[in-house]
């Protein structure tokens, strides 16, 4: 059976949540293995289903972040531009910002789906990105104003 493309899980999590994420500091990763987060482990709980492949919760790679960047993301896949992640078997954003922060752009662009800010606003989208099954390349558009996302990155069995 063949991954579905891209999974959205909406309002997976609340505004209170959302200002909680926004307090921790930006660009930092958080290995999950470290860190006990109720709703990172709810958010996990809820997006396990979507996989084909099992999380490894024992990963001492996993790990979470929230990043705010304006210039975007060039086309990628998350097993990383040079191949520094090929341990990530599944990945998973939400956009914690009130999408009317964002003036201009901010857009997830997938080959067939582009997430506009107001879609992915509290909603999770997941999905498995990999150059060598050359599954889920995506960007994200430069923007101006405010946009700042939550980034999960799994290692898998």
């Amino acid at each position: 059976m063949k991954e579905k493309i891209i999974h959205f899980n909406k309002n997976i999590i609340n505004i209170d949540d959302a200002n909680k994420f926004l307090e921790l500091p930006f660009e930092k990763s958080f290995k999950l293995k470290d860190t006990y987060n109720k709703v990172i482990d709810r958010i996990l709980k809820t997006i396990k289903p979507n996989s084909l492949n099992k999380f490894k919760h024992d990963s001492n790679k996993s790990y979470f972040r929230i990043e705010q960047k304006p210039e975007g993301h060039i086309w990628h896949y998350d097993t990383g531009s040079s191949n520094q992640m090929l341990w990530c078997g599944y990945s998973a954003s939400i956009l914690l910002s009130n999408p009317n922060l964002i003036k201009s752009g901010g857009e997830v662009c997938f080959v067939n789906k582009i997430i506009k800010p107001k879609e992915h606003y509290l909603t999770c989208v997941n999905y498995r990105s990999n150059q060598k099954e050359d599954l889920n390349k995506h960007s994200v558009t430069s923007h101006t104003g405010t946009r700042i996302v939550l980034l999960i990155f799994l290692e898998c069995y």
